[in-house]
C-alpha cells in the first residue's frame, strides 16, 4: 500500500540512519540508485533546505509541516514528524511530494489573470479617456467628436471579441462543445476562403485558395470549431504578412484524412520563440512590433480545438521568410 502512494515516505532512526523508504522516495529526490538502507540522512540527502530542516528537527524535536522548495528542476513539498520506532529509538518520518505540476498550473493561472487584466485595462482606459473628454463639453468640432466615438466603438468591439475568445477557449478546453457530428466542410471552407480573399485584397495581399474537395469532404466536427480553426490561421497569416505578400490556403483530401494548410511569406517565427506561440496572449518579439487587431488567443483556440477533434496540428516557420501551419483531420465516408 505504501509503495502505491504518490508521496515518498522514509523513516529514519534517531541517529539519522535510514530505516525504511517506499519506492517513490528516491525517485522524487533523485537519489542515486545504489543508496542503501542504514545510510545516514546527511550522506544520501543533498537538498540543502531539507537538510537544514532535519538539523532543526534534531535540535527542537518539533514537527515541520509542508514546506515547498525548488530542487533539481522540481518543486518538492515535504514534512518532518516525530516517529517512535521503539522505546529507545525516537526517530522521525519524512514525507516528500513532487508538486511541480501543481506549481506550474498555479503559475499559469497567475500569469493568465495578469494577462487578462492587462488586455482589459488598455482598451478600458482608452474608452474612459475619450468618454470623459466628450462629456467635458470641451470638444466642439463634430469631426473630432465622431472620431472619438469611433475609437470608443472599436475598443468596445475588441473587448467583445476578447470575451468571446476567452469563453470559446474555456468551453473547448473543458470539452463543453455541442453538436459534434458528421459534417461536410467543403462549403464551410469555401465561404471562409471568400471572406478572407476580400480582406487580403484590402491589405494588398495575394490570396490563393486551392482544394481537391470539389464535392464532399466530411469530418466529425461542428461548424464553429472548423471556423475557429481555419479563420484563426488565415487571420494570423494576413495580420503578420506585409503589403504585397502572398498567402496560400490549401485543402488536400487524401485517403483517410483531410489536410488544411495556411502558408504565408510574412515575418515568421524565430527558433527560440517557437515553443511559446501556443501560450495565451503570447506574441513573438517581431509580432509585438506589428499592430494587430487580434486578442492573442487564436493559436491557443486552434490547438485545443484540433485536440478536441482528435486531429493533428503542426507548423514550420523561419524568421523573416514566413510560416506554414497545417491541420489534419480524419475523414468520414
Amino acid at each position: 500500500i505504501i509503495d502505491s502512494l504518490n508521496e515518498g515516505i522514509a523513516v529514519f532512526h534517531s541517529d539519522g540512519t535510514l530505516s525504511f523508504c517506499n519506492n517513490n522516495f528516491p525517485k522524487i529526490l533523485n537519489l542515486p540508485s545504489n543508496f542503501e538502507l542504514n545510510a545516514n540522512a546527511y550522506s544520501i540527502l543533498t537538498f540543502p533546505p531539507l537538510l537544514n530542516d532535519i538539523q532543526t528537527f534534531d535540535r527542537e524535536k518539533t514537527t515541520i509541516n509542508r514546506k515547498t522548495k525548488y530542487y533539481k528542476e522540481k518543486y518538492i513539498e515535504y514534512s518532518i514528524e516525530p516517529f517512535q520506532i521503539n522505546e529507545n529509538d525516537n526517530g522521525f518520518i519524512l514525507v516528500v511530494g513532487d508538486v511541480t505540476k501543481i506549481h506550474k498550473l498555479e503559475t499559469v493561472r497567475i500569469d493568465f489573470v495578469a494577462n487578462v487584466s492587462h488586455e482589459f485595462k488598455t482598451p478600458l482606459t482608452s474608452i474612459r479617456g475619450y468618454a470623459e473628454t466628450l462629456m467635458s463639453g470641451n470638444v466642439e468640432d463634430e469631426k473630432t467628436k465622431l472620431n472619438f466615438l469611433n475609437k470608443i466603438y472599436n475598443q468596445s468591439i475588441y473587448l467583445e471579441n476578447l470575451v468571446y475568445d476567452l469563453l470559446n477557449l474555456s468551453r473547448i478546453e473543458k470539452n463543453e462543445v455541442d453538436n459534434i457530428e458528421r459534417i461536410n466542410i467543403t462549403p464551410i471552407l469555401s465561404e471562409i476562403a471568400s471572406e478572407f480573399k476580400l480582406k487580403s485584397k484590402n491589405k494588398k495581399i495575394k490570396f490563393n485558395y486551392n482544394t481537391n474537395c470539389k464535392k464532399e469532404c466530411s469530418v466529425k466536427a461542428n461548424n464553429n470549431l472548423i471556423n475557429n480553426i481555419v479563420s484563426n490561421l488565415i487571420s494570423n497569416a494576413i495580420q503578420y504578412s506585409k503589403e504585397n505578400g502572398e498567402i496560400n490556403f490549401d485543402v488536400k483530401a487524401e485517403e483517410n484524412i483531410i489536410r488544411i494548410e495556411v502558408k504565408d511569406n510574412g515575418i515568421g517565427i524565430s527558433e527560440k520563440e517557437k515553443s511559446r506561440i501556443f501560450e495565451r496572449f503570447y506574441r513573438t518579439k517581431e509580432a509585438s512590433s506589428v499592430y494587430v487587431e487580434g486578442t492573442g488567443l487564436g493559436l491557443s483556440i486552434v490547438k485545443n480545438a484540433v485536440d478536441l477533434l482528435g486531429g493533428t496540428f503542426g507548423f514550420e516557420s523561419e524568421k523573416n521568410k514566413g510560416s506554414k501551419f497545417w491541420v489534419e483531420l480524419k475523414t468520414i465516408k
